[in-house]
């Protein structure tokens, strides 16, 4: 009796489950010789559930991997031959993990289910960018263009990182929700031919 073969199949047992609501509004109208363009949309994520089979099943919903709101408001305005457009970007506050508890006195046991923390909250981040394009009307569809991301410097929120965590090489914040490169200046011309 001894074994000779062994059949192994794949099987995928994690389950990933996601809801929100997208929401969209715009509207156009004419201002002295040229027009306005505003614009706003926004995700609300009602859940993120996660359970890959082996970690205690999680909602990110609202964790700093996957804030609760996300959002954008553009504000175009058009006089040929210039365009200004104004943008606010933003991210809603988040938790450092939804099953986190926290406390400060009194706290029950950290367990890896439900660890204690004295501050979840990881504050929300709203942005201004700003852009102007100028057309050359030298060839078909060539324009100029200044933009600045990030107008008011604003820095992104520290995000701390314990013993698990990723700080060494990584800046100390979450890389895929803040602004992390500051003011930055683009100039150029665009073209196509």
């Amino acid at each position: 009796n001894q074994i000779s073969q062994i059949s192994v199949s794949p099987f995928n047992f994690a389950v990933q489950k996601s809801r929100g609501v997208d929401l969209e509004a715009s509207y156009r109208f004419d201002l002295g010789p040229g027009a306005v363009a505003l614009r706003a949309v926004g995700t609300y994520y009602l859940e993120n559930f996660e359970d890959n089979g082996i970690d205690v099943p999680t909602d990110n919903a609202g964790s700093i991997a996957l804030p609760e709101f996300i959002y954008r408001a553009t504000a175009t305005y058009t006089a040929d031959p210039w365009t200004i457009q104004v943008t606010g970007r933003g991210v809603s506050e988040s938790t450092y993990d939804n099953a986190f508890i926290e406390c400060t006195t009194g706290c029950p046991a950290s367990t890896i289910a439900n660890r204690t923390i004295n501050n979840n909250k990881i504050d929300g981040a709203f942005y201004v960018d700003l852009a102007m394009t100028y057309d050359l009307k030298l060839l078909q569809k060539t324009e100029a263009f200044v933009s600045i991301s990030n107008l008011f410097n604003r820095d992104p929120e520290i995000v701390a990182y314990g013993p698990a965590g990723t700080a060494y090489g990584n800046p100390s914040t979450s890389q895929g929700v803040y602004d992390i490169l500051g003011r930055v200046f683009r100039l150029g011309v665009r073209f196509e031919y």
